[in-house]
């Protein structure tokens, strides 16, 4: 079969289930905002490619593509959209309408671009992750004109909340037969309100930044970040906040929204992950368990998970051992 759809969302697409002779006229059907075409006309025969996506409402999609090398053309009369990209194998070679070109491959960054724009791009034993947004909504953080994309082509380096939508994106891909329907619906909108706070940054003015960046944006991406450094000792709403790219205020007020706290989220997340190990791992000591969630040591584990869970962490290991 060439598609496969899961019942929460996601869809796996393959030209091998295409007659040689039909298979690149059928990927290229997959995507009727771009042009597209082979990078040498001999890959018409046998094009092999495949493709894992899901469509929110909205016109948000993500995906994940591994395909033979491609010519793709922006700028068709119907496509508003902005596209973030994340070469994952590879290179994009890319030529602008003024003239102007760049290339991007795999680890150098987070390539943005304004479908609006006439851009050429040619990508060579390439698979990457990306996420396109409606232009509308892109223009609603970022201006009328989208004048921080410039050429219509940016490329963000994979710091700050850029390198957590990436980290998002490649645990979409990963994750995506785990999550049920109500899960990648979250997943994906985390996905888009990140990518909405990374073009508001991409603005430029600490204003633009501060009122502009999304709370839903800051949160997803906060989120993330605890997620990913919750074993940490070190990590603080400070830190959390250097690292989504807002002042410690901002971060405060992403949380309050929700009726939570960062330091409700990191002691949560460090007690799930201390409550995972005392059952799965019997022979790990409350003093080992403490040093992998982020605690200084056994007494401090045990003072937080008594007020916070009710019980010991010794009584909830024996009532719940696996």
């Amino acid at each position: 079969m060439s598609i496969q759809s899961s019942e929460n969302g996601f869809t796996r697409i393959s030209t091998q289930g295409q007659r040689t002779d039909h298979r690149f006229e059928f990927w290229r059907s997959l995507f009727p905002r771009i042009d597209i075409d082979v990078l040498h006309k001999e890959g018409q025969q046998n094009f092999k490619a495949d493709l894992l996506r899901y469509s929110a409402p909205g016109l948000c999609d993500f995906g994940y593509g591994v395909n033979d090398d491609t010519i793709a053309r922006f700028a068709k009369p119907e496509s508003e959209f902005v596209m973030l990209s994340l070469p994952l194998s590879g290179a994009v070679h890319m030529r602008m309408g003024t003239g102007a070109t760049c290339s991007v491959k795999a680890g150098e960054g987070l390539i943005v671009v304004d479908s609006m724009q006439p851009m050429t791009s040619a990508s060579e034993s390439h698979s990457h992750l990306c996420l396109t947004i409606p232009r509308a909504r892109a223009t609603a953080v970022m201006g009328d004109d989208l004048a921080a994309l410039g050429r219509g082509v940016r490329v963000l380096p994979l710091t700050g909340l850029p390198a957590l939508l990436a980290s998002h994106l490649q645990m979409m891909a990963s994750c995506s037969e785990a999550l049920d329907a109500p899960a990648a619906v979250i997943a994906m909108q985390s996905g888009v309100d990140m990518a909405l706070g990374a073009l508001t940054q991409m603005g430029g003015t600490e204003t633009a930044i501060q009122d502009g960046l999304h709370l839903d944006a800051v949160h997803a991406a906060a989120s993330r970040y605890i997620q990913l450094n919750f074993r940490a000792q070190g990590l603080t709403a400070l830190t959390v906040a250097q690292a989504v790219g807002c002042s410690r205020a901002h971060l405060y007020r992403a949380f309050d929204v929700r009726n939570h706290s960062v330091g409700d989220m990191i002691r949560d997340t460090r007690l799930d992950y201390a409550a995972g190990l005392l059952t799965s791992r019997p022979y790990l000591t409350v003093d080992q368990i403490a040093h992998q969630c982020g605690y200084g040591g056994g007494s401090a584990l045990a003072r937080v998970f008594r007020k916070y869970r009710g019980i010991t962490a010794s009584e909830y290991r024996s009532r719940y051992r696996r």
